[in-house]
């Protein structure tokens, strides 16, 4: 089943270096997730929009689930 169609825009080269100060807050292979980014992601990136086609089905938490713009409506009205 396709949920989504993705549309890629953009390819680029990250600044790795950069994105494990900005996102990790260290760029120390000590650290598991930087030495993840620098030995196992790849050396390109892509980006670009994502358009749902069809949201997946789910039958677990019923009550719980919401669509997107109405989770964002109920965390307004809380203030979260």
């Amino acid at each position: 089943m396709q949920n989504a169609d993705n549309v890629v825009s953009d390819i680029y080269t990250p600044d790795k270096h950069l994105e494990a100060v900005n996102v990790m807050g260290a760029d120390d292979n000590a650290h598991p997730a930087v030495s993840y980014l620098h030995n196992k992601t790849k050396e390109l990136y892509v980006g670009g929009k994502v358009q749902a086609v069809q949201a997946p089905n789910h039958f677990d938490y019923v009550p719980l689930r919401c669509k997107p713009i109405l989770h964002l409506d109920i965390s307004q009205e809380a203030n979260l």
